[in-house]
Parts: C-alpha cells; structure tokens; sequence
C-alpha cells in the first residue's frame, strides 16, 4: 500500500488488508502488486443450474493449485465455453456482484483454549466475522468439545442479532478433547438447501484425539456437499488432520500465531469464495427431447491451460406451463 497523497499512518503495507488512519481531511491510498508468474490456475465446476432455461449456470472458481488463492478480476473474454463440443459465447459475473456465501464458524471450545486468552480473542474474531456479513450473507457456528460432543450454537442464518448472541455461548470446557474431525462433520451438515456458494472454516489449537469420523468419511461428506473446508492451525506446529481438510476439498490451511489473527483469516477467506464467478450461456439446443449435455469451461494463465466438464439433462428441466384459450377465460 502507498500513500498518494494527505498525510496517514498505515499499519501493514506488505500485507493483502490493513488499517489506514488518516491524519487530513482528504487522503488517497493506491494498491501495488504484481502478478505470481509462477500460479497454476485449476477451475472447477461446483454448481450447474438451469432454472432459467434455455438460460445455464455455472458457479466456477479458479484457484492457485499451490496456495489456494483466488484469481481475481476475470471476465467473459477470459473464459471457454462448450455445449456438446460447440462454443458458446458465456457471460461471466463475479458472485459478489449477485449473490452472497454461506459460511460454518467451527470452533474448538478444547480445554487448552483457555490458554493466552484464545477463546476471548475468537470470539472477537468472530463477532468481527459477523459484523462485516453482507445482507445476503449467512452463517452458522458449531463448537466440538471432544470425542463426539459438538454444540450447535447457531442454525444457518442471515440474522446478525442472533449470531452475535451465538457468540457469547461459545465456550472453554475444561474436560474435553479436541474432536476436529467430529466438530467439521457437523459443520458441513449444517449446509442445508443453501443456494449461496458455501464454505466450512475450521481451527484447532491441538491435534485430533477423538470422535467417531474419520478424515475419508468428513472429506467425502463435504465433497458431496460442494462444499469447500477451510482450515486454520492456531498456535500449534501441528498440521494433521486440518491440512488434509482443507487441500481435499479445494481450500486453505493456515497457521496463526496467535488468536487476534483469526478475523484477518476469516475476512481474507469470505473474499476468496465470493471471488467465484457465475458463468451464464444462452443453450444452443432449444428443443427438449430428453437429451443429456455436456458443458465444458475453461481458461488460460501463464500459458496454462485448465478446464473442468458437467453435464445436464433435459429430463431435470422444470416444467413448461402452456395457458390454453380455456384456462385464459378463467
């Protein structure tokens, strides 16, 4: 971050978020960067949705295969399209242009939080989380306390009033263990019937010693769910089994030094889902016969060539409500 012009103070300047404090009535702040020459891009296809037929949707992501970070910024022109093998010419929105995300807060409410003031300082992170939801935006909280207990504090919701007071029911229970696996199982069933693209973020401060889920059955869970896990391993050296959550699923892992550090995660991951894209086309095959589709998308970085395929059926359409001359009359 550079200065331009008025007088500030800026507390990270390397870093992707910071805080500016100005010290004139008018100050101006310039983003600097440079492209990562050595990014992979992977696109995958999470969603497809012909509600509005002959209109099709896909809900695309394209990420760095070694960090997981976003690509952010593409358009129309920086995508291919195919139905069944002939282009189509898509139309591409950024998903925070349209929609929100669904995001599970899984906390570990450990004995061992109680330690350096951690569960205080997560609750700030996540009153903070809270505050900055969009009004599309939702969010459930789910706290594991060992073996196979888990706590449900907070249903999906986009209710801001009822999370913060969610919040306050987070806890330290002295006598549990740290069922990681257990905690981000239950999160992922909390994504019910969400039409936001949805994510699960999980920290520990320890390393799992309970519970009935295994890291197949949690990654499998989550996969079927289209549903991306984010991890965090706070003050720890430990990395099993948050990392494997998290590279599974097509998310993050990341260490935190210490619990202040949870909100800048969680508003650097929020901006990673909502860096999505909504790649819409007009079908070139408008007559239904019950025939299957195939779409495939791709898109090109640093000579790198990545795409990803769904299909569609014609049977899955909704229905085409025709009015007659007699059912006009009434």
């Amino acid at each position: 971050w550079v200065n331009t012009d008025g007088d500030m103070t800026i507390d990270s300047p390397k870093s992707s978020r910071t805080i500016v404090v100005p010290k004139d009535s008018v100050c101006t702040i310039k983003a600097t960067f440079t492209n990562d020459e050595s990014a992979e891009p992977v696109l995958k296809i999470s969603k497809l949705d012909v509600g509005n037929y002959p209109e099709v949707c896909a809900q695309v992501s394209v990420t760095d295969k070694k960090s997981g970070n976003s690509f952010y910024g593409l358009v129309s022109g920086d995508f291919t399209l195919t139905q069944d093998g002939v282009p189509v010419t898509p139309e591409v929105t950024s998903i925070d242009n349209v929609t929100g995300v669904s995001v599970v807060i899984v906390v570990d409410e450990s004995g061992s939080m109680i330690y350096n003031d951690r569960m205080e300082k997560t609750k700030a992170s996540i009153r903070n989380f809270v505050d900055n939801m969009g009004p599309y935006d939702r969010t459930a909280i789910v706290g594991f306390r060992g073996e196979d207990s888990t706590v449900v504090h907070l249903a999906m919701t986009s209710d801001k009033s009822l999370a913060v007071k969610a919040v306050e029911e987070v806890d330290v229970d002295m006598n549990a263990a740290t069922n990681i696996l257990v905690g981000t199982y239950v999160g992922v069933e909390q994504i019910v019937n969400e039409t936001n693209p949805t994510a699960v973020i999980v920290f520990s401060d320890g390393v799992n010693n309970g519970g009935s889920k295994t890291l197949m059955e949690t990654v499998a869970f989550a996969k079927a769910k289209n549903t991306t896990i984010y991890s965090i391993g706070l003050e720890t050296d430990s990395k099993y089994p948050l990392e494997d959550l998290a590279v599974n699923t097509g998310g993050t892992f990341t260490f935190a030094s210490d619990a202040s550090e949870l909100a800048g995660i969680y508003a650097s991951i929020r901006d990673n889902i909502m860096s999505q894209y909504m790649v819409c086309y007009q079908t070139p095959d408008t007559i239904q016969n019950g025939e299957s589709h195939t779409v495939a998308i791709s898109t090109k970085f640093n000579k790198i060539t990545t795409s990803d395929t769904v299909q569609w059926s014609e049977n899955s359409l909704p229905p085409t409500v025709t009015l007659t001359e007699a059912t006009k009359e009434l």
